[in-house]
């Protein structure tokens, strides 16, 4: 493979870059023309574009100037190609930002429906572990720790007991509280 270029046949080369403001990718991804500066375009960061864009990306580093451009979507499927399987590796490539961009929320606002399967592979799973580790009466201390921690199998008292009232009423009392953790007086 030449420095320049990921698969020939493609038409897809690498330029080194700088770091680019998600914004304008995001904003690139829609497909409006985007505004890189000089700073945008000096650095190390490899990104894979189309020839045209590529020959416009150096033309402007070469006379320290920025540009506005236009990438496409196979552009942008090039380069998170090329982050994830053409040796970037784990160093920041796409499957990372995924992660922390699309997975992380989908856990997040699904953990409620998550959470029943989560405790009961972690009910079977934690005392088998300690059991094979030889010590098969720490596997309930450790379930139980994790279930404190976590909050994952703890319950929560009946709805209109007394207990439930108390602990809304502390909840609702911490409210009105004024100020932050460093009120001074």
């Amino acid at each position: 493979m030449s420095v320049n270029s990921i698969n020939p046949f493609k038409g897809y080369v690498q330029v080194k870059v700088g770091t680019i403001p998600e914004s304008k990718l995001r904003k690139a991804l829609e497909g409006n023309a985007v505004r890189l500066t000089n700073a945008n375009l000096s650095g190390d960061r490899v990104m894979v574009v189309h020839r045209s864009n590529a020959e416009k990306i150096r033309k402007a580093q070469r006379s320290g100037k920025g540009l506005t451009t236009s990438f496409t979507s196979g552009e942008a499927l090039a380069d998170l190609d090329y982050h994830d399987n053409a040796g970037a590796g784990m160093s920041g490539g796409s499957l990372w930002s995924w992660l922390r961009k699309k997975a992380w929320p989908w856990l997040k606002q699904n953990w409620s429906v998550i959470k029943p399967a989560v405790s009961a592979i972690a009910d079977v799973a934690i005392p088998a572990a300690a059991t094979a580790l030889g010590a098969p009466q720490a596997g309930f201390a450790t379930r139980g720790a994790l279930k404190t921690l976590t909050g994952v199998g703890v319950g929560r008292p009946a709805k209109g007991s007394q207990e439930a009232k108390d602990r809304m009423a502390a909840i609702r009392a911490k409210r009105k509280t004024k100020g932050g953790s460093f009120l001074m007086s």
